[in-house]
């Protein structure tokens, strides 16, 4: 899994977590260096001087019983969701129910993304048409 995060007021993140069950269940992503830079501070030097994203990646293992389904050519579905935690501890919320707001700012729960692991694929078949969008106002 790779991605970016980025936390506001220029916090920085320091931590990254990763989950495949839904967030059931996390583990931590590894930091990717950012371009060496020598007037950056560090994330926990407070607000105001981190202004950029932070990348991360980490390989995940899959549970038995996902590799026991993939061997005998059931297709697999998985949640994929990320959370940061920037300087201050700041975590990110698990739904948009607990920072909703009319206007839409600062909506910034974590990011999920439905995967299926489908072991008949071959790396050279076509990409599936991605879903639609949801209706607007759905916040899903």
């Amino acid at each position: 899994v790779k991605g970016i995060a980025y936390s506001g007021a220029g916090r920085g993140i320091t931590r990254v977590e990763l989950s495949i069950d839904g967030g059931r269940t996390f583990t931590a992503a590894e930091l990717l260096p950012a371009p060496v830079q020598s007037d950056v501070p560090a994330p926990e030097a407070g607000m105001g001087r981190n202004w950029a994203w932070q990348r991360f990646e980490q390989k995940l293992a899959l549970p038995e019983d996902i590799k026991a389904k993939l061997a005998a050519g059931e297709k697999v579905n998985l949640e994929v969701v990320s959370k940061a935690i920037d300087g201050d501890f700041n975590s990110q919320p698990a739904d948009v129910a607990h920072v909703w707001n009319v206007l839409g700012i600062c909506v910034n729960h974590w990011c999920r993304v439905n995967v299926t692991l489908d072991p008949e694929l071959k790396p050279q078949d076509p990409l599936p048409p991605p879903p639609p969008a949801p209706p607007a106002g759905s916040c899903k």
